[in-house]
C-alpha cells in the first residue's frame, strides 16, 4: 500500500548557517506529515544544508537553491533573476512534488511556487518590497 502523504519540499529562504539550524524543528514537523516521514529540503549552499542535515532520515534530498552566491565567489547564481527562476522551477517540476511549503515571506518565492505546477503551495505571507 502507498503512503497516501503528500510528497513534500520545503523552501528555506535565507542565507545563512544559523537560519536553517532555527529551521530544523519545523522542516521535521513537516516531514512528519509528508510521504515517508520525508521531505526534499531547498536551500542555498552557503547554508551548508547538505552537512548540517542532509543525513538526517526525515531527509529525502538536498537541492541547491543557487540563487545568490557569496561575493567572494564572483559569479552569477544559476537560479538568479527571472530566467534563473523558471529554470529553477522547470527543475522542480521535474520532480513530481505534491506540495510545497515556503519558509519565505518574499513574493518571489511565491511565484517560484507557482511556476512550478506544484498543487498544494503553502507559506506564511508575504510582504512586497522585501
Amino acid at each position: 500500500m502507498s503512503d497516501p502523504r503528500p510528497k513534500t519540499v520545503v523552501l528555506h529562504q535565507f542565507t545563512g548557517i544559523g537560519d536553517l539550524v532555527w529551521h530544523i524543528p519545523y522542516f521535521k514537523a513537516v516531514a512528519e506529515q509528508s510521504q515517508g516521514g520525508q521531505v526534499s529540503v531547498i536551500a542555498q549552499p552557503s547554508t551548508l544544508a547538505r552537512q548540517l542535515i542532509g543525513h538526517e532520515p526525515w531527509v529525502a534530498e538536498i537541492i541547491d537553491h543557487d540563487h545568490r552566491p557569496r561575493r567572494s565567489e564572483k559569479r552569477k547564481g544559476r537560479h538568479a533573476g527571472l530566467l534563473g527562476m523558471w529554470r529553477f522551477a522547470q527543475e522542480l517540476k521535474q520532480r513530481d512534488f505534491d506540495r510545497i511549503v515556503l519558509f519565505s515571506g518574499r513574493v518571489s518565492r511565491g511565484l517560484l511556487a507557482w511556476m512550478t505546477g506544484i498543487p498544494v503551495r503553502i507559506g506564511y505571507g508575504y510582504q512586497i518590497g522585501r
